[in-house]
C-alpha cells in the first residue's frame, strides 16, 4: 500500500507556483513536471496537507495494528526530500512523543477547573503534534487489551532502535551507541526453515505498557546522528529502523507478531545539501540505491538508482536474492517488501515547484512500490531465496506499461542525486 502525504506551503516557498495536488477521489496525484503538462498518478492513498490525526486514520496504519495482532509482519517506511514531512510525519516531535492520549487530567477538586482545563489543552496540542508511531503504540495496547478481555492469549511486546549508518549497524538503546568506539552489529540470515534476515545482539526491552514502549521509542529517536547543513538543521545521517515483537506468552519472540518503523535518511546532492560528511552519504545513497534496484525488480520496472532518474532503458535490475544481500538496509526490508507480511510505503513531497525534480524522483519511486503485491505463502520458495514473479489472479497488478511510461515521464532527465532527510518541518 502506497500513501502520499503532500505538506503545506512553507513561508520561504510563498510565489512559487504549486506542481502537486489531489484529485477529489482522494487516491490520484496530478504532477506538473519540469517537462510541463499535467500527469494523473493513481495511488491508494493521497493526502493534502491534512493533520496528523488524519494521516493515522486515513493511511491504513490501524489496519497494520491488527495484522500484527493476527501473527504478521507489519511495516511502515518513509522516503522523502529533505524538508517534505518524513520523520514529521512518522514520529512528530521529540518532546511530544511520550504523551498519552488518553492521559486526562482528574478534577478531584483540589485543583480549580481552570487549571484541568489548560493541562488537557496542553496534552491535546502535544498529541495533535505526535506522529504514526506513538500514535499506533497507544492503538496497539488498546488492541492488545481488548483482544484479553475477549478471551484472546495474551501478549508480550519487545522493542528494539537501531541505527544504519556508514553500513554499519548500532543498537541505539545501548549507552553509547552514537560514539566511535560503540559496538557494530550485522545482519544474518535466519536459521531455516525462516526467510529474511535479522540482527543478533540487538537489545530487546520488554514493554508491557503504551508509556513504557514510547519511552524506549524516545531513548532510540534522541540517539539519532543528526548533522544540519543548507538544506535541513536537522538532517538524519542513517536509516532509523523501530521494531516491536509481539509474543504469545510462553513462546518465543515474534511468534504473535511484528510491527516495523524505518524512517530512511534520504539521497542527498552533495552541491546542494553543503554537506562534509561525504562518506556517510555516499553510503546512504548506495543503500537507497540498492533498495530502488529491489523495488525495480520486484515491480517490474526499470530503475536507475534511488529514484533519482536515469533513461528509461536502464540495465535489467539483478536477481532479487542478489539485490537484497547487496546492502543491510535491503536486507533488513527483505521480509517487508516480498515476504507475506504486509507493508505502507509513506511518500512524503513538496508541492513547491522549486522542489520539482525532487518531487517526481519520489513520486517514481512510490509508483513502482504500488505495482509490487503482496504474495502470498506458496509463492516463497523456502530453499533458493528467489521470489516468483505470480500474482493473485483476484488482484491484478497495475499496468505494467503505465508503471514504466510514469516512471520515465517523471524522470525528465538525469538527475545525480535527490535529496531527501530531515528539515525542521517534521
Amino acid at each position: 500500500r502506497v500513501v502520499v502525504r503532500i505538506r503545506p506551503e512553507l513561508e520561504h516557498e510563498a510565489g512559487d507556483a504549486m506542481t502537486a495536488s489531489v484529485l477529489e477521489d482522494g487516491t490520484t496525484m496530478r504532477f506538473r513536471g519540469s517537462g510541463g503538462g499535467d500527469q494523473l498518478l493513481p495511488f491508494d492513498t493521497v493526502l493534502d496537507s491534512v493533520s496528523q490525526a488524519s494521516l493515522f486514520s486515513k493511511s491504513g496504519v490501524k489496519a497494520l495494528v491488527h495484522k500484527a495482532c493476527e501473527g504478521h509482519t507489519a511495516t511502515v517506511f518513509t522516503f522523502g526530500q529533505t524538508g517534505a514531512g518524513k520523520t514529521y510525519s512518522l514520529l512528530g516531535p521529540l518532546e511530544y512523543m511520550c504523551q498519552l492520549a488518553a492521559d486526562i487530567a482528574v478534577h478531584d477538586g483540589n485543583l480549580p477547573s481552570s487549571c484541568c482545563t489548560l493541562m488537557d489543552s496542553a496534552r491535546l496540542a502535544k498529541v495533535c503534534e505526535q506522529g504514526l508511531v506513538p500514535r499506533a503504540v497507544q492503538f496497539l495496547f488498546e488492541v492488545l487489551s481488548s483482544g484479553v478481555k475477549d478471551g484472546g492469549a495474551s501478549c508480550t511486546a519487545q522493542a528494539s532502535c537501531m541505527e544504519i549508518y556508514n553500513e554499519c549497524i548500532f543498537d541505539l538503546l545501548q549507552t553509547g551507541s552514537v560514539s566511535s568506539t560503540a559496538p557494530k552489529l550485522d545482519v544474518h540470515q535466519r536459521p531455516a526453515p525462516e526467510r529474511g534476515f535479522h540482527v543478533p545482539g540487538l537489545t530487546q526491552v520488554e514493554c508491557s505498557t503504551p508509556e513504557a514502549l514510547l519511552q524506549v521509542l524516545r531513548q532510540g529517536v534522541a540517539a539519532r546522528r543528526v548533522a544540519g547543513h543548507a538544506m535541513s538543521r536537522e538532517s538524519s545521517r542513517g536509516h532509523f529502523v523501530f521494531t516491536i515483537e509481539l509474543s504469545l506468552v510462553g513462546e518465543r519472540p515474534g511468534s504473535g507478531g511484528r510491527l516495523i518503523f524505518a524512517d530512511l535518511a534520504g539521497s542527498e546532492r552533495l552541491k546542494s545539501a553543503q554537506v562534509v560528511q561525504h562518506l556517510a552519504m555516499s553510503h546512504h545513497n548506495k543503500s537507497l540505491m540498492m533498495l530502488s534496484s529491489c523495488v525495480a525488480a520486484l515491480s517490474g520496472c526499470p530503475s536507475a538508482g534511488p529514484a533519482t532518474g536515469g533513461s528509461a532503458t536502464a540495465p535489467v535490475p539483478a536477481p532479487v536474492n542478489v539485490v537484497f544481500r547487496n546492502s543491510k538496509l535491503t536486507k533488513v526490508l527483505m521480509e517487508s517488501l516480498c515476504g507475506k507480511g504486509y507493508t505502507l510505503v509513506l511518500a512524503a513531497i513538496s508541492p513547491a515547484e522549486r522542489h520539482a525534480e525532487e518531487t517526481a524522483s519520489t513520486l517514481a519511486f512510490a509508483f513502482r512500490c504500488s505495482n509490487i503485491l503482496r504474495q502470498t505463502p506458496e509463492e516463497l520458495s523456502s530453499t533458493s531465496g528467489a521470489v516468483e514473479q505470480r500474482r493473485p489472479r483476484t488482484l491484478p497488478k497495475r499496468q505494467p506499461q503505465r508503471a514504466s511510461s510514469c516512471c520515465a515521464q517523471l524522470r525528465h532527465r538525469n538527475i545525480e542525486g535527490s535529496t531527501y532527510g530531515r528539515s525542521p518541518w517534521h
